[in-house]
């Protein structure tokens, strides 16, 4: 699809392209080529707590404490398509 078509939607829950939920809290984009392909990709890394599973179940409920479970690394050709980096 071409990414002059694509919109980004604010104020939603993101999941990944293979549907799984986007979790890169407190995170930032850069753009970086890929050493593998050449390709240029957009990179976002951010952190993911135990508690924003909790939240996107049920985001009226602010939750105690934030408990820091990992680093999350997410690419993106488009800014709307991403994909998990194990």
């Amino acid at each position: 699809m071409d990414a002059a078509f694509l919109s980004i939607t604010n104020d939603c829950f993101w999941d990944t392209a293979d549907g799984e939920p986007l979790y890169s809290q407190g995170g930032g984009i850069f753009k970086f080529t890929d050493p593998i392909s050449g390709q240029e990709k957009y990179y976002w890394y951010g952190a993911k707590y135990r508690e924003a599973e909790l939240y996107r179940q049920d985001p009226t409920v602010t939750q105690g404490r934030d408990h820091f479970q990992s680093v999350t690394c997410y690419s993106s050709t488009d800014l709307v398509n991403w994909h998990f980096e194990a």
